[in-house]
């Protein structure tokens, strides 16, 4: 009761507003209309071909849920630097649901890691909004989290805007191994897919250290 009332009064001076157009709502982070400009990638799965493996995309496959567009991209923006770290909820709750949809299991992968973050990049933000993200996804889905597998030992400049040539350059070498993935399939987490240059610098290390194979999954694929 004392739970309730305090909702209730939390409601009042703090009425709920979608995120997107602060229309007054119930619950939930968007109103009905701002949820239903979602875009959703059906089916979520792309399997890459052989030729664009070898042209710079060192993952097996990619799996996006939505397409870069509104309300994501503002979604997005406050998560990650604007430090409303509870959209992580949110965000994977769209994910599962919509790889249930599909029939998309996570069953066949030994684990999830995510796309690390240079320590400054933390520091700045208070916390890996990947890193966070995958945290939740393990814990809703029972897939085993590796955090550690890999490590970002070099600061790069934000990869907005830069042309696809530059953002391989950027990433070159920044991420390396702390635990072995010998022989593991790895679902690997990111928040946007532009080019694929972070997520394949990553699937390289990954395989060049053993990894039997690397799957990419991201919240949102700009097109």
């Amino acid at each position: 009761m004392v739970r309730q009332w305090l909702k209730a009064f939390t409601d009042l001076l703090f009425p709920r507003t979608c995120f997107s157009c602060n229309k007054k709502i119930n619950s939930s982070i968007l109103c009905r209309e701002c949820f239903e400009k979602i875009i959703f990638i059906n089916p979520p799965i792309c399997s890459l071909k052989n030729k664009e493996k070898g042209k710079y995309l060192s993952f097996d496959s990619l799996v996006s849920i939505t397409l870069y567009r509104e309300p994501i991209v503002s979604l997005l923006h406050l998560y990650k630097y604007r430090h409303y770290a509870f959209l992580k909820d949110f965000f994977s709750a769209l994910m599962i649901e919509h790889l249930d949809r599909w029939g998309f299991t996570l069953d066949h992968f030994d684990c999830l890691t995510a796309v690390p973050a240079h320590f400054l990049r933390r520091r700045d933000r208070e916390y890996s909004q990947t890193g966070l993200l995958a945290e939740n996804l393990a814990k809703k889905t029972g897939i085993t989290l590796k955090s550690d597998l890999l490590s970002c030992h070099r600061a790069f400049p934000s990869q907005t805007g830069v042309k696809m040539s530059q953002r391989r350059q950027n990433v070159k070498g920044v991420f390396s191994i702390n635990r072995s993935p010998k022989d593991l399939n790895i679902l690997l987490l990111d928040d946007v897919f532009t080019t694929g240059s972070t997520l394949s610098e990553c699937s390289a290390v990954l395989k060049k250290h053993g990894a039997a194979g690397v799957t990419a999954l991201t919240l949102a694929k700009a097109l």
